[in-house]
């Protein structure tokens, strides 16, 4: 019996032991420092989806080989919102009641990063939507649990109004997909224009993944509009303004951000050609160019419409752990998520020294260690989020030449918020959306 039980000790210091090996995490015994993300990896978004994701991707493997927050490995539990508001929320509740994150990156397409909110915010889980516009989010009832890198459709909307009451136009039309992003940034851009004393004729809406949209075109270019707003996404854009070219329709388009995408212009070659397009304008710097290159080297794919929100996001999310030191790592998952919501703003608003890629991370690790302030500038612009949890960029109209995105025009953001201010365009969004 004495033999028998030593035995079984023995084997059970072995299993132990082989367990721990296979458990024990990183090296010191340390955790990993978990985060979620949320990215459209298929559907109508899968394009910008899949390039947000890998843009999470090196980031987190930039804050890795820097040392960690707090020493600690980044664990990156990645989820496909499939573009549909349902499997996003889905993913979400993974994340939260499976996966414990405090804090998920993402979504893109306002109605998904909605319908996750509604998930994450009664779960107190900080989320940062990267690539959503929606009005509505800066509304929400979110006990700052929610913020985004990517700007509301407020100031986009208002940029494409002041730009064409600039260029002469009367009368607009809007031609955007059937959901909280194209409708939001279609009534942005509509009372803005008329706001400023031009005429809407007609907000069209358009369901995604159809073979035909010839019905909405003519909706559209009814009344002889002088600009078409057009805010699909880009698989729909596509076949629509094939059709568009094939009925012969006046070119008085004007694409939304996320008509500026290589796909655009690969697949619609001369079509595409003399289109203007508005987006975020992001300052060209040395430390933005050597990131671009880097994505591009290392993907082998252009930087796409919300590629560098996604990595700003995540760099924000790791440089406020090691903000708030070691006392996150003894907290309980909302106690973590109560922590970077209340300690963002310390590291990505001024005051504070400037960090910027590729040694973000480390040089901010660096400055806090030694009692600090810091100020991270984002690889997408400043970073500095608003008390609804917005950020406000410049934005700059591209033309189409020679099928190649050209710089046209700039359009600051303090002259985006003098026009909105002066039309009354911030209060009536306050007043409509405020509460909701």
């Amino acid at each position: 019996m004495r033999e028998k039980t030593g035995l079984t000790i023995s084997l059970v210091l072995v299993v132990a032991l082989i367990f721990g090996a296979f458990f024990a995490g990183p090296a010191h015994g340390a955790e990993y420092v978990k985060l979620g993300s949320i990215q459209p990896l298929t559907g109508s978004l899968a394009a910008m989806g899949v390039s947000e994701q890998n843009a999470i991707d090196m980031a987190v493997k930039d804050i890795n080989n820097a040392g960690g927050p707090l020493g600690k490995e980044v664990m990156l539990v990645r989820q496909d919102s499939q573009t549909k508001p349902a499997a996003g929320a889905s993913a979400a509740h993974k994340l939260i009641s499976v996966s414990g994150v405090p804090a998920i990156i993402g979504a893109t397409s306002s109605g998904v990063t909605i319908a996750i909110s509604e998930v994450t915010i009664p779960n107190q889980t900080v989320q940062i939507s990267t690539g959503s516009t929606s009005p509505r989010i800066t509304y929400l009832d979110d006990n700052d649990f929610v913020s985004r890198t990517a700007p509301p459709d407020i100031y986009c909307g208002g940029a494409m109004a002041m730009w064409a009451r600039e260029q002469g136009s009367e009368k607009a039309s809007t031609f955007v997909v059937e959901n909280p992003y194209g409708l939001g940034l279609s009534h942005a851009f509509a009372d803005a224009f008329e706001a400023a004393g031009g005429e809407i004729l007609n907000q069209v809406g358009i369901l995604k993944n159809k073979s035909s949209y010839r019905s909405e075109l003519r909706t559209a270019f009814e009344g002889d509009p002088d600009v078409v707003m057009n805010a699909a996404y880009a698989k729909d854009d596509i076949v629509a303004m094939k059709q568009w070219y094939e009925l012969d329709l006046p070119k008085v388009w004007f694409e939304a951000p996320e008509g500026r995408t290589v796909g655009m212009i690969d697949e619609l070659g001369e079509i595409y050609n003399g289109i203007p397009v508005i987006d975020m304008h992001t300052p060209t710097t040395s430390f933005r160019e050597k990131f671009s290159q880097n994505y591009e080297d290392t993907y082998d794919r252009r930087v796409g419409v919300w590629t560098r929100h996604a990595y700003d996001a995540t760099m924000a999310i790791a440089l406020t752990i090691q903000k708030i030191g070691p006392e996150y790592l003894d907290a309980s998952r909302v106690e973590k998520a109560k922590l970077i919501r209340d300690h963002l703003r310390d590291v990505t608003n001024p005051p504070g020294e400037k960090v910027t890629y590729p040694d973000a991370f480390a040089k901010g690790k660096e400055l806090l260690n030694e009692g600090k302030e810091i100020n991270y500038e984002g690889v997408s612009g400043a970073v500095d989020f608003t008390e609804t949890g917005d950020v406000v960029n410049d934005f700059m109209i591209w033309r189409v030449k020679n099928q190649e995105f050209v710089e046209e025009k700039k359009i600051k953001s303090e002259d985006i918020l003098d026009f909105l201010e002066k039309h009354g365009i911030m209060k009536e969004y306050e007043e409509r959306w405020g509460g909701q």
